[in-house]
């Protein structure tokens, strides 16, 4: 009497896991149908990858090259972002294909400015985590062109265009003031400091018997260190002098022979992919013809 109920118990699993089984092999054919569908009728779909392949290459030697490089520059003031709105105007102009506006604001041939193709650029901010954090480290900007020997005077022309705004510049005059106003002081002080250690050297022999000194005699410690202390600062001022720039070059482009489109290595695997759903679509159509009464 107890037998009986575990043997429709076994009997019942066995047969849940075989329907399992069906739906498992049901969900496998429908997810591998496409994919046969795809090499179905072989001859044909040879046919539709050869015509694609031989499109594929001609695009390769008939379109004309782009080629694509990048430079870098370091804002001096980290927390300004007042460039991102010049880059902007650039960057819609060369969509809209305004040559004349391009070559004006570049300061570049027409010629030069027909070969521009495309330019895009990235920030990269010195806080990654915090994504409200306006202080930026760099700003790549991302040169696309038909001709890669022009790289560099691209290059130039965009540092320039930002460099030599009305803004930008008024900024590096105020800062080559406040330079050359602190370069005064201390040529004042230091011209200070050496008159005290004259003065020092000169009283630093053995003094005649007699007289009174008056007030507490000059620590020359207290002067050398200050010397130092100087000395130091006008070596911050001469780092200052040489970098002035509004944005410094931290990294030039590279005329690179590799072209950034068309390139086979894009173009075949797309044309391959092409030929297969072209292919499947071909099949399917096939198929619901043939299931019309």
């Amino acid at each position: 009497m107890n037998n009986k109920p575990l043997q429709d118990d076994e009997f019942d699993i066995e047969a849940l896991i075989y329907k399992l089984f069906l739906l498992f092999k049901k969900g496998i054919r429908w997810i591998l149908t496409p994919f046969l569908l795809m090499f179905k009728q072989p001859k044909r779909l040879i046919i539709i990858i050869s015509i694609l392949f031989i499109g594929a290459i001609t695009i390769r030697y008939t379109v004309k090259p782009v080629y694509k490089s990048y430079f870098t520059l370091k804002p001096t003031n980290l927390g300004d972002l007042y460039f991102i709105g010049m880059l902007d105007d650039l960057v819609s102009l060369i969509e809209d294909d305004d040559i004349e506006g391009i070559s004006d604001l570049l300061r570049i041939d027409n010629s030069l400015s027909e070969k521009l193709i495309k330019l895009d650029f990235a920030t990269e901010k010195i806080n990654h985590f915090y994504k409200y954090s306006d202080s930026i480290n760099s700003l790549s900007i991302f040169i696309y062109t038909s001709d890669r020997g022009n790289f560099d005077t691209l290059q130039r022309a965009i540092h320039s265009y930002l460099e030599q705004s009305p803004y930008y510049s008024k900024s590096r005059n105020i800062r080559m003031e406040n330079i050359n106003e602190m370069e005064r002081r201390l040529n004042r002080d230091m011209a200070g400091i050496d008159s005290l250690k004259r003065i020092l050297t000169t009283n630093a022999g053995p003094r005649s018997a007699g007289g009174f000194v008056y007030g507490e005699p000059i620590n020359p410690m207290n002067v050398f260190e200050k010397a130092i202390l100087l000395y130091k600062e006008q070596l911050l001022l001469n780092y200052q002098k040489k970098y002035t720039s509004s944005f410094e070059l931290v990294k030039n482009c590279v005329s690179t022979k590799k072209r950034y489109w068309p390139r086979l290595s894009i173009l075949l695997p797309a044309a391959l992919a092409l030929a297969l759903c072209v292919n499947l679509i071909l099949n399917i159509s096939a198929i619901i013809k043939t299931s019309k009464p």
